[in-house]
């Protein structure tokens, strides 16, 4: 049995269990080598993402938690129809509160605004433990989390992004080592895929970004002000941008 997920879940769901990326081969170290990977899937919704990780064998169990009621019996009802009751927990719970006790390898939380991801990461100080992985699914405040995670010690090891209803995504994998990192507010706001089968994704995210950057600054424009900052970055963008469609050509 398998489960179908929308893009941007599959793409955060190949993240989990990596924590290192080998460019020079353009492929993933394996995941596994023997070790336990246990999932936190924050927001769980239905559980699909558990179950998928779990029925794929990538996990060897979850913890499906979510804030309401309703979408955790659904879960529930879920994992039963699958028979994955002894392999996926489930628990009624804000962010990460009472995750701790069951110590995940990878945290996934897909579908929150940045702030609220922002918020349950720093709410829970057992995710800053060495080797610890987030893998992060942001759908606003992308380039605060971008920026939240280099600051706080989290190494971003891959960026992914999906098409959605065609609506662009980014999605961030990153473990914890303790270093905090700068980060360039273009590099912020648009990142670098990963994997080139990620390619038209991220053309699509960094021009719907761009053009949010160009709207600001007309905005400011039109009330008097200098723009000259916003547009100087709307032309970073767009050069980064050419150069990723040179460089695939």
């Amino acid at each position: 049995m398998s489960i179908t997920l929308k893009e941007r879940l599959e793409k955060a769901a190949s993240l989990v269990g990596f924590d290192s990326f080998d460019h020079t081969a353009s492929a993933m170290i394996p995941r596994r080598c023997g070790k336990r990977i246990y999932v936190s899937d924050v927001g769980c919704d239905h559980a699909y993402l558990s179950l998928s990780l779990v029925l794929s064998g990538v996990a060897d169990g979850a913890i499906a938690s979510d804030v309401r009621e309703g979408p955790l019996e659904a879960a529930k009802a879920n994992i039963c129809r699958y028979g994955c009751e002894g392999k996926i927990d489930t628990l009624l719970t804000d962010g990460l509160v009472g995750v701790e006790g069951y110590d995940p390898t990878d945290i996934v939380i897909c579908g929150m605004g940045g702030e609220t991801i922002m918020t349950i990461l720093n709410e829970a100080p057992f995710v800053k433990t060495l080797g610890r992985r987030v893998i992060l699914q942001p759908m606003t405040g992308v380039a605060e989390l971008a920026i939240y995670l280099q600051m706080n010690g989290f190494r971003v090891y891959a960026e992914r992004y999906a098409l959605d209803d065609k609506k662009p995504y980014r999605i961030f994998g990153a473990v914890y080592d303790g270093i905090s990192r700068d980060v360039s507010l273009t590099d912020a706001l648009i990142g670098h895929p990963t994997f080139d089968e990620d390619l038209e994704a991220y053309l699509a995210f960094g021009r719907k970004t761009a053009a949010g950057i160009a709207k600001k600054a007309n905005g400011i424009r039109a009330s008097g002000k200098d723009a000259s900052e916003l547009d100087a970055l709307y032309e970073d963008i767009l050069k980064r941008i050419s150069d990723t469609e040179s460089n695939r050509k």
